[in-house]
C-alpha cells in the first residue's frame, strides 16, 4: 500500500513557491520554485549549515 503524504508547509507569493516536504526540529527538506528575476529571502543567519541543488526547469 502506498500512502501519499501532504507537505508540512506551503507558501506562495509573486516570487514563486516554497514547499516544505519534511522537518525535524531545525532540519528541513524544502523545494523552492522561483520565478525569473525574482529576489528571495531578504535576510541572513549568523550560523547556518545548508546544502543546495539547483535545477533549471523550463515550463514553456
Amino acid at each position: 500500500m502506498i500512502k501519499i503524504l501532504e507537505p508540512d508547509f506551503k507558501f506562495k507569493n509573486e516570487t514563486g513557491l516554497l514547499v516544505q516536504l519534511v522537518h525535524d526540529g531545525w532540519k528541513q527538506i524544502n523545494i523552492l520554485y522561483s520565478d525569473i528575476n525574482s529576489v528571495r529571502g531578504g535576510h541572513y543567519h549568523k550560523i547556518c549549515h545548508e546544502a543546495f541543488m539547483l535545477l533549471k526547469v523550463d515550463l514553456n
